[in-house]
């Protein structure tokens, strides 16, 4: 009798423990992931609401979270693993009313069970899950131009490297969006880096950090390379998912040959060599400052500036650009032109002589700059023999004067001045002035 009842006595201690264990896991509710809305509350004396819920594939679990107010955290727990990661945190500028505050999150998870946690002070949420399987769409670690690709960082100790073959010279685009700090970087077979970034750039789980990188790449193999911040843990479960998207458009060269074609007092233009594949040209004038001035764009091969200072200096330059997708794309400039237009010609005053083998010629200076004066002596009036060339600087006076010796006496004279300007080692000129003749004493 007394086995009996020990025996009786041990059953019902069991029925009693698994009584016990059942009721304390009907005590966590389970959160559904359809999408389907619940609603729950923290007291005063509980201030913890559990939810549990079992993936049986990996994939991804969008949180939306509603809170009236008081709520400080929402986190999660993988039973499977132990791991702990927190989903949502609060502050009190989230609340500025009853029921305004709502945060969502997406997270990449592992198949297991989960325990999902609100932490608050008597108040009460809404809060819905949906999952959706997750299958990376492409397994390849090789990138395909104009195409988009996502990916999952799960072995943060390990660099990522993506291979991508460059067949002829194009401008890539790179399209690199993430969940996770990382930091990344490209390069040529020859580890030649062409891009970096040192920090690493934040994404987090609820809020993807995107980073574009346009390259103008020539025919060869470059690798994509991404890094993930050190200490992280696990990157399914702070959004382990980043997706490559590659883009290429015509590469755009610099124009080639950029050079002075006319020339005047007011105006200058400049031609190039033409480009296969591009849409335009845009040229630009600059009067020797760091600001361009004047911007042209066209697809004429020759561009003509006006509303130039005569005997001024300018620069010049060129690149050509692509229309995709209603976006132009530019190349690199081409190298800068150096170029002065032309002074404006001086008016012949009068030429004299007034001591022997003498001869003193006055001119006014035309509008505009120059650096100097040439004054050019003959005794032919067509100038077919010059007895000599002179220049000189240009002074500050509207009236110039310049005197010269070592002439034959009694023998006619023949003087025209022009102006030149000197820019990069080049000098430019005016027209000549009209001749003008004297005896030479």
């Amino acid at each position: 009798m007394k086995r009996v009842c020990s025996i009786a006595l041990v059953l019902v201690t069991v029925l009693s423990i698994f009584a016990c264990s059942f009721a304390a896991g009907a005590l966590v509710p389970e959160l559904p992931l359809d999408g389907t809305v619940v609603s729950g509350a923290t007291t005063k004396d509980s201030h913890y609401v559990s939810y549990a819920f079992k993936l049986e594939k990996k994939g991804s679990v969008s949180f939306t979270f509603l809170a009236d107010k008081n709520i400080q955290t929402v986190s999660l727990r993988n039973e499977t693993t132990g791991q702990f990661k927190s989903v949502m945190t609060f502050s009190a500028a989230d609340f500025k009313d009853n029921w305004t505050c709502q945060k969502t999150a997406t997270m990449y998870l592992e198949k297991g069970d989960y325990t999902f946690e609100v932490y608050g002070y008597e108040t009460e949420f809404k809060v819905n899950a949906q999952y959706k399987e997750y299958t990376l769409k492409n397994s390849s670690y090789t990138l395909s131009a104009s195409a988009t690709s996502d990916y999952l960082f799960n072995e943060w100790s390990t660099p990522k490297s993506h291979k991508l073959i460059v067949k002829k010279p194009y401008r890539i685009i790179f399209t690199v969006t993430h969940y996770m700090p990382i930091a990344l970087n490209i390069k040529d077979a020859d580890g030649n880096v062409y891009v970096s970034t040192t920090k690493y750039k934040n994404g987090t789980a609820d809020k993807a950090e995107v980073q574009t990188i346009v390259l103008n790449l020539k025919k060869g193999t470059y690798s994509l390379n991404l890094r993930a911040e050190p200490g992280l843990e696990n990157a399914c479960e702070t959004g382990g998912i980043y997706t490559i998207g590659v883009k290429a458009k015509p590469y755009v060269k610099a124009p080639a040959n950029l050079k002075a074609v006319t020339r005047k007092t007011d105006s200058q233009t400049v031609s190039y060599s033409a480009l296969k594949g591009v849409d335009g040209y845009q040229v630009q004038c600059s009067d020797g400052g760091k600001k361009w001035a004047q911007t042209k764009t066209g697809t004429s091969l020759t561009c003509r500036f006006t509303n130039l200072k005569p005997g001024a200096k300018y620069k010049f330059r060129v690149r050509s650009y692509v229309i995709e997708d209603g976006k132009k794309f530019y190349g690199d400039w081409s190298e800068v032109l150096n170029s002065a237009t032309n002074p404006e010609e001086p008016a012949m005053v009068s030429a004299a002589s007034a001591k022997p083998a003498h001869i003193t010629v006055q001119w006014k200076k035309g509008e505009g700059v120059c650096t100097g004066y040439e004054i050019c002596y003959s005794n032919s009036s067509s100038f077919k023999t010059v007895l000599r060339s002179d220049k000189v600087k240009a002074g500050d006076k509207d009236l110039q004067t310049y005197t010269l010796s070592g002439f034959a006496r009694y023998k006619v004279c023949y003087i025209r001045v022009r102006t030149f300007t000197t820019f990069a080692t080049k000098d430019y000129y005016s027209d000549w002035s009209k001749t003008t003749s004297v005896i030479v004493k």
